[in-house]
């Protein structure tokens, strides 16, 4: 069984911190479990940003979009 330390004998760790090996030691199971359900929770915050937006008064006023998204045409010169 391959170990979880680096050269030094410290655990692996993300950039952040994170210790890999404590959730190497969850069961197949429930590591499939945690990933199901924050892709499922990824999906419910696509499906439903705008209403959880609306709601939390957080939404962009129309007038304001139109000043964030001004598109500007720029003439340029054929090459020959």
């Amino acid at each position: 069984m391959p170990s979880t330390e680096d050269e030094v004998g410290q655990p692996e760790r993300c950039a952040d911190g994170f210790n890999f090996s404590s959730y190497k030691s969850l069961s197949p199971k429930t590591r499939a479990a945690l990933g199901v359900a924050l892709m499922l929770n990824a999906t419910a915050m696509l499906m439903f940003s705008d209403q959880i937006e609306d709601a939390l008064g957080l939404s962009v006023k129309p007038d304001d979009q139109q000043k964030v998204f001004k598109i500007y045409g720029v003439e340029r010169e054929t090459k020959s």
